[in-house]
């Protein structure tokens, strides 16, 4: 194997053990991997997405979960004249009959 790419592994994995233990301190009842927490951290660095939607993205998801499970969650992302990029999460749920009709819940307006 190449020293190079054995040095870098090596460094990654005592850099991921350092994270998860930060991660266990910071929030040692947590239910969630840690190992999904650092993935999502290391795409919101790699990608530079504003991290400012994953939390409409989830009550999004959870909304529609509580609420029988049945939709669409659907994400709008815009790309406005000035260069921004605009974001906006849009809840269709499906509802029972007896509940009413389907429901349109718009999450947020903009997010650069």
């Amino acid at each position: 194997m190449n020293p190079d790419l054995e040095d870098y592994n090596t460094q990654l994995s005592i850099n991921n053990q350092k994270m998860e233990g930060l991660l266990k301190a910071m929030f040692p009842d947590l239910q969630v991997s840690y190992d999904d927490i650092y993935g999502i951290l290391t795409y919101l660095e790699q990608t530079q997405v504003n991290a400012e939607i994953l939390p409409e993205v989830i009550r999004g998801i959870h909304n529609l979960m509580i609420g029988g499970g049945e939709g669409q969650l659907i994400i709008h992302v815009n790309s406005e004249p000035d260069g921004r990029t605009t974001v906006r999460v849009t809840i269709l749920e499906k509802r029972n009959p007896v509940m009413g009709k389907i429901t349109q819940e718009d999450i947020r307006g903009k997010i650069v």
